[in-house]
């Protein structure tokens, strides 16, 4: 059966949501524009670096529709071989390919090595055969080493994806592992390209324009700007999937509260002081800042400049890598905690840059007087400009935990403009998943413990993004009863379970003291059981020196109540941004 351009972007699309989560998300293709050509080709034993057993090296094409995926040389030497008497145009094919522009996407690299990778770009090379019915790809000699890196990776039976770019000749290149492209293997057998409005004999190429060609002087990120937000209980490693992912000297970090203001995000106006000081011989005055710049514009001792907030400053360093790289950079800002502001009064009028196009520029411009006029400064972007937009290379993510107390609501007009991202609750893959809970005068793995509260939450109709992440105890911090009952029972009892308290907590318990003093004395206090390592747990409850809190837990229930000034710190090598 064949299928039209669309169909197979949505199978695809279905396909990589199921294998590779993270790949689906940064490819987007069931709404992307940004490809107008799919080759998928199965990779025989020949193709392969790593097993190869015969002489050949290359990845051989056969079908025209194969051939004709990739640029080559053909009439262009046919103009040379009429020039030049005795000329072979053929050998000249031969010997002479087209170079290839590249991407790998790091989730597809992490997908295939299971180590952290970042994105690469580079390059292999096009040739055609002789007879003009065959070409081959990925000379060792000519192409980039990091694409022959990749090429080590593949397998006996592992498919390539080619995505092309629409209107260049550069490719997203994705390697599917044999096993998982079993699924699929029957929909697009060994070899299957579609094209979206592209025909390459459409017309002769002259060879001349660069953005046709994908040379280095078109090259645009990979995959466009995104407006993301991720979300998920507390405690499921939000910001740190975050800081995995965009994390590093292109991005900015900026958390949100209560009182933050459209000024901080943006900018604002602020003093800044002067220095009236003698001239040299004479007997008038001049002005200077306070870093002895010359200053001569009137009598105030106060000057005004405009400060940038983030938003600002990400914008500029992305529109000055557009206009100074050849191939730019991408810039992220991360939001944390991205309700617990006024959020669509915090952007403001920036709201509207927020509609993004396919490739990810902002649809609408604003003509925002104050960031125009500092990007005109700064000499980022045109002085005739009138307003600004968000580039195709800056993201702004953020995180988002709805089940906090006192968060704002967004309005649907804000939130359609963000893709929204689940963070589900996966005990079993936290670092500390079998650290030792002392309950019930036994041992329960962290991972089964709070699977178990979790479940117990469900049971009551309990929301899910009030259910606790892996991570709502840090490394350490799981097998410290004094820990447990400050932070995890008290969360429970004030939030969580605060108007089902009879239906978690076993009957008869009125306060967050008789709470912690059962819990601490080995008694259940859950209405359900857990699943326990040992029969018995006779020893005494570890205590440190270090303890965030003595035996009296804070809380209003409490007698007694003190905070200890002393806090609590694990250095266990693990990244501890878990929200």
């Amino acid at each position: 059966m064949a299928y039209s351009f669309k169909e197979t972007l949505e199978i695809l699309n279905r396909f990589f949501q199921k294998i590779d989560h993270p790949l689906a998300y940064r490819l987007n293709l069931s709404t992307s524009n940004s490809y107008d050509g799919i080759f998928i080709k199965k990779l025989a034993e020949s193709n392969t670096l790593t097993k190869n057993r015969g002489k050949q090296k290359h990845i051989a094409f056969s079908s025209e529709h194969e051939i004709n995926f990739f640029p080559y040389l053909d009439n262009f030497v046919e103009v040379i071989a009429k020039k030049v008497p005795g000329y072979n145009s053929n050998e000249f094919k031969r010997r002479y390919g087209v170079k290839i522009n590249i991407h790998l996407l790091k989730e597809n690299l992490e997908y295939k090595t299971h180590e952290e990778s970042t994105d690469i770009s580079c390059f292999t090379t096009h040739y055609l055969s002789r007879g003009g019915n065959q070409s081959e790809m990925g000379s060792m000699y000519t192409d980039s080493k990091e694409f022959t890196d990749f090429r080590r990776l593949f397998d006996i039976g592992d498919t390539l994806i080619f995505l092309k770019h629409r209107y260049m000749f550069s490719y997203d290149l994705i390697v599917i592992n044999n096993d998982d492209y079993a699924e699929i293997e029957d929909t697009f057998k060994r070899s299957f390209v579609a094209y979206d409005d592209f025909s390459p004999t459409r017309q002769t190429s002259t060879l001349s324009s660069p953005e046709e060609w994908g040379d280095d002087v078109s090259l645009k990120p990979a995959t466009p700007g995104v407006n993301l937000i991720i979300y998920g209980a507390p405690g499921t490693g939000k910001s740190h999937e975050l800081d995995k992912r965009y994390s590093g000297k292109n991005s900015v970090r900026v958390t949100f509260h209560p009182e933050y203001t459209y000024h901080d995000f943006v900018g604002s106006y602020r003093p800044q002081p002067i220095y009236k000081v003698e001239a040299t011989n004479t007997d008038t005055y001049k002005f200077v800042t306070e870093v002895r710049e010359p200053f001569d514009k009137g009598e105030p001792y106060i000057n005004y400049n405009f400060i940038p907030g983030p938003f600002t400053l990400s914008l500029e360093k992305a529109l000055r890598s557009t206009k100074e790289d050849l191939n730019p950079q991408m810039y992220t800002l991360i939001i944390e905690e991205i309700n617990r502001a006024n959020a669509p009064s915090v952007f403001g009028d920036l709201f509207q840059l927020l509609d993004r196009q396919s490739n990810g520029e902002s649809t609408y411009g604003v003509s925002n007087l104050e960031i125009i006029k500092y990007l005109k400064d700064k000499r980022v972007i045109d002085t005739d400009q009138t307003e600004i937009r968000i580039p195709l290379n800056l993201n702004i993510v953020a995180t988002m935990n709805s089940a906090d107390q006192g968060v704002f609501v967004m309005d649907s007009a804000f939130k359609r403009r963000w893709f929204f991202e689940y963070m589900p609750i996966d005990p079993k893959k936290a670092v500390h998943k079998d650290e030792n809970v002392a309950y019930n005068k036994q041992l329960v793995r962290w991972s089964n413990f709070i699977e178990s509260l979790n479940d117990l939450l469900a049971a009551h109709t309990i929301n899910e993004d009030r259910h606790i992440g892996p991570y709502f105890l840090k490394p350490g911090e799981p097998s410290n009863n004094k820990i447990i009952t400050s932070k995890l029972l008290m969360y429970l009892w004030d939030d969580a379970a605060r108007l089902k308290r009879s239906k978690i907590f076993i009957e008869g318990i009125k306060t967050f003291s008789q709470l912690v003093k059962l819990y601490n004395e080995g008694i259940p206090v859950f209405q359900t059981d857990f699943q326990y390592i040992k029969d018995e747990y006779n020893e005494p409850l570890r205590s440190s020196d270090n303890d965030l809190l003595d035996d009296q837990s804070i809380h209003p229930d409490a007698p007694n109540e003190r905070i200890a000034e002393k806090t609590i710190e694990f250095d266990l090598g693990v990244d501890n941004k878990n929200e």
